[in-house]
């Protein structure tokens, strides 16, 4: 008896779980397929999966159940959207009226359709068109999704490494950064570091940035341009007003002149402009293999320019990893701002 409460329980755990996703617009498909890496994980490490479902069974059956599930929601979205397929259904019914049972079923088939089996499908299908354009490129769909993860994860990770060296003024990764950096130490390298971190000082990338600004003005693609000029300045602020906040002082020792805290990184934060810029210029009229190469190397002279902060000692990494994520916080928000104003702008009517 008490498995059989057990097996309820979970079962009505299970179609809760389908339901919720498919409300909050995200696939339940992936529910059977999170069980089945699961058993495939139990043969591998019983005793870790065991332990961790002890009180929640993974049964082969919670799989089949759920993909009955989601064949049942499949099934109503393919309903409610094919008149054909529902025609089809009623016609079934019909051609069976004279045998027991399916008169009564063709009675009560038509208002648990409108009042159950509808609405049902509704949200469904919404949540799963939901899901489509979130992934798909366009129309505020792959490129919004990319922008909100960036933006989520690089402002977390900027105010756990802030949290972190609040708590741990000296942490180990920036002892090991150093010590490799001392291992590498050279005249020649030094003198190179000295040139190429200057890329990412603020007067280089603003003037990097307003040139590209000029550049996406003149194609009269004014949201663009406006989009790189405010994403600097903000950058530039936030970069100040952090520093501040952190109070972090400099590594000892620093090859070359600096001012002001450490914590997060100026040089960093103002490369990642660098990404914008090249997002900015071949945003229209090249391949994707232009696009990507264009990215690529904004992103290679970003990494660059962090290296060259931790080798001449200007900063300690944790700043570096800082800075790169405050930057590219803003930056996908500016990118979010601007997609959405891109789309209101398009769907404006024109005066005639």
């Amino acid at each position: 008896m008490a498995a059989d409460v057990a097996g309820e329980a979970e079962a009505a755990a299970d179609s809760e779980a389908v339901a919720n996703t498919t409300r909050a617009g995200i696939s339940p498909e992936g529910i059977p397929e999170l069980f089945r890496a699961l058993l495939a994980a139990r043969k591998v490490q019983p005793n870790l999966v065991t332990t961790f479902f002890a009180s929640h069974p993974l049964e082969e059956s919670r799989i089949e159940q759920t993909q009955r599930l989601v064949g049942g929601i499949v099934t109503l979205i393919h309903l409610r959207r094919s008149p054909e397929a529902r025609a089809k259904v009623r016609e079934f019914i019909d051609e069976r009226d004279d045998q027991p049972g399916w008169k009564q079923l063709a009675r009560i088939a038509r208002p648990v359709w409108h009042m159950v089996l509808k609405p049902t499908a509704a949200v469904a299908d919404v949540s799963a068109r939901f899901t489509a354009n979130r992934v798909t490129p366009g129309n505020l769909g792959l490129e919004l999704t990319t922008l909100l993860a960036l933006l989520i994860v690089a402002g977390f990770s900027f105010l756990l490494i802030g949290d972190a060296i609040l708590n741990t003024p000296y942490p180990r990764i920036d002892r090991m950064a150093f010590d490799v950096a001392d291992r590498l130490h050279n005249d020649t390298l030094v003198s190179i570091a000295k040139v190429v971190t200057a890329i990412g000082s603020s007067p280089v990338t603003a003037a990097l940035t307003l040139a590209s600004a000029i550049f996406a003005a003149a194609r009269r693609r004014w949201i663009e341009s406006a989009a790189l000029v405010v994403g600097w300045l903000l950058v530039f602020g936030a970069v100040h007003v952090t520093k501040v906040a952190y109070d972090r002082e400099r590594p000892v020792g620093g090859l070359v002149d600096t001012f002001n805290a450490a914590y997060p990184s100026g040089h960093t934060a103002y490369a990642v402009s660098l990404i914008a810029c090249a997002t900015v210029l071949v945003r229209a009229g090249v391949g994707w293999a232009t696009r990507v190469a264009a990215v690529t190397v904004a992103v290679i002279l970003v990494v660059v320019v962090g290296v060259t902060r931790v080798y001449l000692k200007a900063h300690f990494l944790t700043d570096v990893l800082g800075g790169a994520a405050l930057a590219v916080a803003i930056w996908s928000l500016i990118g979010v701002l601007a997609l959405v104003a891109g789309r209101v702008r398009h769907n404006v009517p024109q005066p005639s």
